[in-house]
């Protein structure tokens, strides 16, 4: 397990796309303009833009990991663009058997708006400009409603068959729904993750668990203007500096 003094600010997105009508969770769609906006001001703020394979140590560095779970077209054909405008890197979580799907949605989300979903090409293609890549399992699935064989199995063909497509190390995972517990933590870290993110918000002081890592969530929609994307930041910070 790596030690270290304390982790990057991590965000949490999912679509980059403006939300569709009858989407029930319009704070899961960030617009291109919003992102755009968002990483520009990160970067004028003075934050490096880090993967799980690359953040620094050093204390003095002011680092943030950008997420996207899912691994939506979306991330691709909008997000994507911005990251290599502003020259940022970020973190996408697909889920290996949706690759390449249309119209997906999943029965036990709370968003039922169905959505196209990246290609193994795509990802292949992300990953060569430096975009790196998680598991988020073979299916959008609760880890904690599985056995364990079949956690087992998730964890461990889920990462194998993403460092197949991408030709490098999988070093983390976002669980799907944010769920998890002791024994899924443990079969995760058996299972040769390094670091695993959650739904939980906060900031990741010095001790914390790299298998239970905390991400603030970035929203979207009409009324999450720049105020509240720049107070969150804020709050993060100052939890970060202990006042």
């Amino acid at each position: 397990m790596l030690e270290r003094d304390a982790y990057p600010l991590i965000l949490m997105y999912h679509h980059i796309a403006r939300p569709p009508a009858g989407a029930k969770i319009k704070g899961m769609y960030v617009t291109p303009g919003q992102f755009d906006w968002q990483v520009g001001w990160l970067k004028k703020r003075g934050y490096e833009f880090a993967t799980f394979a690359d953040f620094s140590s050093s204390n003095d560095a002011k680092q943030v990991i950008i997420t996207l779970d899912d691994g939506y077209l979306n991330n691709y054909t909008h997000a994507f663009p911005i990251l290599k405008k502003h020259g940022a890197r970020a973190v996408v979580y697909p889920i290996q058997r949706d690759l390449g799907r249309t119209g997906v949605s999943w029965p036990d989300a709370t968003e039922q708006t169905p959505a196209d979903m990246m290609s193994a090409g795509q990802v292949k293609e992300m990953a060569s400009a430096g975009v790196e890549f998680g598991s988020h399992l073979l299916n959008h699935t609760r880890l904690t409603d599985m056995t364990p064989t079949e956690q087992v199995e998730q964890l461990e063909q889920s990462r194998q068959g993403l460092e197949a497509l991408i030709d490098a190390p999988v070093l983390s995972i976002a669980y799907p729904y944010g769920a998890y517990d002791d024994a899924v933590i443990e079969r995760t870290r058996a299972a040769g993750y390094r670091y695993g993110v959650t739904t939980d918000p906060g900031t990741n002081p010095a001790g914390t668990d790299p298998l239970r890592l905390n991400r603030y969530t970035a929203k979207g929609c009409k009324l999450y203007h720049p105020l509240k994307f720049r107070r969150m930041i804020a709050a993060a910070e100052r939890q970060a500096s202990g006042e």
